[in-house]
């Protein structure tokens, strides 16, 4: 369980990177607008995923 979601931070880091390289100058409001949806998703994603990492490991260190 813990290999597949490593590779689905993978592929989501991936994925950040993509639509941080795709941003180019002088862009249209539509992409500039999409690209920072984006990247409010993923930065909930990640906080979300480091926000559970850190409930279960207190959990488990709370049962030692």
């Amino acid at each position: 369980m813990h290999f597949r979601f490593e590779i689905a931070i993978f592929i989501l880091i991936f994925l950040n990177m993509v639509t941080m390289g795709i941003e180019h100058y002088n862009q249209s409001r539509a992409f500039t607008f999409t690209l920072e949806i984006t990247n409010a998703l993923f930065v909930t994603i990640f906080a979300l995923g480091k926000l559970v990492g850190h409930l279960i490991l207190t959990v488990h260190i709370s049962k030692l």
